[in-house]
């Protein structure tokens, strides 16, 4: 037995949310697992059936260190994923230093410096109820100090600790205050659509979700450690155990109200001559604060343009401004963010790019317009109405007709930029460097891949990569961008040249033999590796006509 066991009674458990794939029946099968350090046994509840999955049983293959989040157990040949804890416990963080230290470089943090000491702090929260146990806990004994770096690093280590919630945010909201939604998801097992009332409560970042159809709770009022506040707006999609429930709408006048003003939409498009900018343009997008929720890359003939532009019948600038938004690919954008409409128009400036390198020298038009109101390189939507109209062009609901994929099937290679890297802010990063190369995009979507689709896209791996099941969650973990890479010279073999540019599949190794590859700049390890890109060079049509065509809307 060892010393952390002797640490516990027989009844003294930790409990881990956890989750297994089912190949045979291609489910994702969401459990509660316990262990029991004493005598090393464990029970697994299935939070789906709601009954018991396996009885308390001793587990000689596990021990208490490989009981944390984000590990990966084996119970009777299941590969089971332990996704976080399911209530917390005060350990001595000291005691546990290596093990953490570790953790963060695992998350791509690099520890830049780092110091023990003990220390008066937390000056700027006086006054705050909890702070004199705040006070209490810090004074207690040795904190150690780390000075991490990495791209993005303070939203990257705040959503790596998780929610904190003695932020301004949470504290304007009592225990029972929440925000309602309407919502829904498409279970592809059953073939059947639920429609659910999503209910989250700041203050303690928790949810609960009710069965508008059953008319019952679908689940429990629970710790969402993988949400926050920010996630939580219409027409964003989050994944709760597995599930990716789509927000569609306001479930109440106090939720709408409340979330209108901080998580505002606005309709954005790049215009031909400023896309070989792109990657450029995204960084400095998301670097004011504005937050892509939907992304398409397209082609619009005359009678689409001037259907779009149909405010401007009559004006003198028109003819200009179809000749040029027809004259090739635009990018269309649909922003999230506080009082997002405005910030958007005051971050692209005047119409004019003379005007606005005289007066706005920073916005946009200014950086990146060429010399008239119709090669200005940016467009926004003025007033809610036309963001609604402008957004259903681009993004079309139903059976509407989408715009003309730029997609060209002829020597191109089909590159995913993975959930993980546009969660951390890397998108604009990895099209700058892609684009930067000898490489150009010529197609580009953000998707929400579902549990089915990522499946059905990952068959050939099956029987092949080991953990299958890490490999699928690592595309369905929030929005991917599917980009169609082409060569800047014709007669290159760009699915050649671009498998080397994107480096070994393992980040890790790809750090240590191959440095300037993307997947060692922008990945963490061998599934969280930045981007996936074909393998084979006949696989590469299949791969950009199951996105381009097949999942197209």
């Amino acid at each position: 037995m060892s010393a952390n066991d002797e640490k516990f009674g027989y009844n003294d458990k930790l409990s881990l949310y956890a989750e297994w794939y089912d190949h045979d029946v291609a489910f994702l099968n969401n459990f509660l697992v316990h262990y029991y350090p004493s005598d090393n046994t464990l029970d697994v509840f299935d939070l789906d059936l709601e009954r018991l999955y396996l009885k308390r049983t001793i587990m000689d293959s596990l021990t208490y260190n490989y009981m944390y989040g984000a590990n990966t157990i084996r119970v009777y040949g299941r590969q089971i994923k332990l996704i976080h804890y399911a209530y917390c416990e005060t350990n001595d963080i000291v005691d546990k230093l290596a093990e953490i230290v570790t953790r963060i470089q695992n998350e791509g943090f690099r520890t830049n410096r780092m110091r023990m000491c003990i220390l008066k702090f937390y000056e700027e929260v006086r006054g705050d109820s909890e702070l004199a146990f705040l006070v209490e806990h810090i004074i207690s004994g040795s904190i150690v100090a780390l000075e991490l770096v990495v791209l993005n690093a303070w939203r990257r280590w705040r959503d790596f600790m998780g929610l904190n919630i003695m932020t301004a945010k949470a504290n304007e909201f009592d225990y029972k205050d929440k925000l309602s939604f309407l919502a829904e998801w498409h279970d592809y097992n059953s073939a059947y659509h639920k429609n659910f009332v999503v209910n989250y409560y700041p203050s303690d970042n928790t949810l609960d979700i009710f069965d508008r159809d059953l008319k019952r709770i679908y689940l429990k009022r629970t710790i969402m450690d993988t949400l926050c506040y920010a996630d939580m707006y219409v027409g964003n999609t989050i994944r709760v155990y597995g599930r990716q429930i789509k927000l569609t709408d306001y479930g109440d006048c106090k939720t709408k109200s409340i979330v209108s003003k901080t998580e505002e939409r606005t309709l954005a498009i790049l215009k031909p001559c400023v896309i070989d900018k792109l990657g450029e343009i995204i960084t400095n997008i998301q670097d004011h604060g504005f937050h892509i929720n939907r992304m398409r890359m397209c082609l619009l003939n005359r009678r689409e343009a001037l259907d779009f532009y149909q405010k401007l019948r009559g004006d003198s600038e028109l003819p200009f401004v179809l000749e040029h938004i027809i004259s090739g690919p635009v990018v269309a954008l649909e922003l999230v963010g506080k009082d997002c409409l405005n910030n958007w128009n005051q971050l692209m400036g005047p119409c004019n790019p003379i005007e606005a390198r005289k007066t706005h020298p920073s916005s946009l038009r200014a950086i990146y317009g060429r010399d008239s109101t119709a090669t200005s390189g940016f467009h926004g939507s003025h007033n809610a109405d036309e963001v609604e109209r402008e957004s259903n062009f681009f993004f079309p609901m139903g059976n509407n007709k989408i715009p003309t994929s730029t997609v060209q099937l002829v020597n191109t290679t089909c590159c995913i930029i993975k959930p993980h890297a546009i969660v951390e802010g890397k998108l604009g990063y990895i099209i700058s460097e892609i684009t930067e190369s000898h490489f150009k995009v010529t197609a580009a979507q953000m998707f929400y891949l579902s549990n089915a689709n990522a499946d059905e896209f990952l068959e050939v791996y099956k029987g092949v990569v080991s953990d299958y099941h890490t490999m699928l969650c690592s595309f369905v973990d929030g929005p991917c961008v599917a980009l169609e890479v082409a060569g800047k010279n014709s007669d290159m073999d760009v699915h050649g040249e671009f498998r080397r540019f994107a480096g070994p599949i393992d980040s890790e190794i790809a750090r240590q033999i191959r440095p300037q590859t993307l997947r060692a700049k922008f990945g963490i390890d061998k599934y969280r590796n930045a981007i996936h890109c074909t393998d084979l060079p006949e696989d590469t049509e299949l791969e950009l006509e199951y996105f381009f065509k097949v999942l197209k809307d």
